[in-house]
């Protein structure tokens, strides 16, 4: 059985501004809300990162692109972005899976071969 640790300290916090935000939040403005340091790049992957450490705690935490991140408490809302997310992962792994099968020996022959 797989067991998880519970969200850090800073991942907490990270729930916290969530929480008394109604809009959503870019990670960059996250970062800046409490002074993450390092460059904008680390910041971001930083963000990131708390955002899974509460998802696996079973936090509802919804990101678009181009809005950014919030906590919902709305099932049905967050059932659809992870159906979303996982039918976009379904469609990455199947591209995936064409590459490699377009670059065995047999499709490489083929291509190249004088015939």
């Amino acid at each position: 059985m797989k067991t998880t640790n519970p969200p850090s300290y800073t991942a907490r916090k990270l729930h916290e501004i969530l929480q008394h935000r109604c809009e959503p939040l870019k990670a960059i403005e996250l970062a800046n809300l409490w002074d993450l340091t390092g460059k904008r790049e680390y910041q971001r992957r930083q963000i990131r990162r708390f955002v899974k450490e509460l998802r696996d705690d079973g936090c509802k935490i919804i990101a678009t692109l181009s809005g950014g991140y919030w906590l919902t408490d709305d099932n049905e809302l967050w059932l659809d972005y992870s159906q979303g997310r996982t039918i976009t992962a379904k469609r990455i792994f199947a591209e995936a899976s064409k590459r490699k099968r377009a670059v065995t020996d047999e499709t490489q022959t083929m291509l190249f071969s004088n015939q």
